[in-house]
């Protein structure tokens, strides 16, 4: 297999004025598929004195793009025409730039934060569905997800990766678990809804830091020091 090679020097984009010696700081780069899929068709580039955009991120079906913003939280655009679909609203503590992903097949989207917490917003419905709490006064600045279904029913993690403010660095591991019966959803926005508390069950020697339900998943956070190997994690 060959590859070309091609240079450009990105332009400023629409709208933005630059200041004198004032850098360019590109903060995401994305590639667009074509209508109904096939092969990339545009690159997406994301800066980050246009609208102050911390990070951004295209839905799998490369309808949408999520970006956040370092004041008011996470923003979901028509990629197609650019228009406003959805503004999810987050609490900032500073202004620091957080990165923000799609997760469940592009129905959600799940943000990082500066305070210690993460959220799983439901793109359609507008919704925050679940807040996922981190230990200790920490924030969130990087978060990643695993989403598997197989014979043997679906696996999904979150992880976020965490910082205080001695700069001590830490990861944060959620595991999701198939769960029957009445759907409990912890720090949820609706207060409606109802059912047992799940109980805290888990491997010897691991510190589960909450139990939450995910649309009908229970969810187990699991503080995970850096020196333990990632294959031990649930072993």
């Amino acid at each position: 297999m060959s590859y070309e090679e091609h240079e450009i020097t990105l332009s400023w984009p629409p709208g933005a004025v630059p200041e004198e010696n004032e850098e360019v700081l590109v903060t995401a780069l994305h590639w667009s598929g074509r209508n109904g899929g096939g092969s990339p068709a545009l690159l997406i580039v994301g800066y980050m004195h246009h609208g102050i955009r911390g990070s951004a991120s295209v839905s799998p079906d490369s309808k949408y793009i999520a970006v956040s913003d370092v004041f008011t939280g996470f923003h979901v655009y028509h990629l197609d025409n650019g228009k406003s679909f959805k503004h999810f609203e987050q609490e900032v503590s500073e202004e620091r730039p957080v990165p923000v992903i799609w997760v469940h097949g592009g129905n959600a989207i799940l943000g990082s934060s500066t305070i210690p917490k993460i959220m799983v917003w439901y793109v359609h419905t507008g919704s925050k569905r679940i807040t996922l709490p981190i230990p200790g006064n920490s924030k969130v600045l990087a978060v990643t997800a695993y989403d598997d279904s197989n014979s043997d029913g679906q696996v999904f993690f979150i992880a976020g990766g965490t910082e205080t403010k001695d700069h001590e660095f830490s990861v944060v591991i959620w595991r999701a678990e198939e769960r029957k019966g009445p759907e409990f959803i912890a720090d949820s926005d609706d207060e409606s809804s109802s059912g047992p508390e799940p109980e805290l069950t888990g491997a010897p020697g691991h510190h589960f830091a909450a139990w939450l339900l995910l649309g009908g998943l229970m969810v187990a956070g699991i503080a995970v020091g850096h020196k333990l190997a990632g294959s031990d994690i649930f072993s």
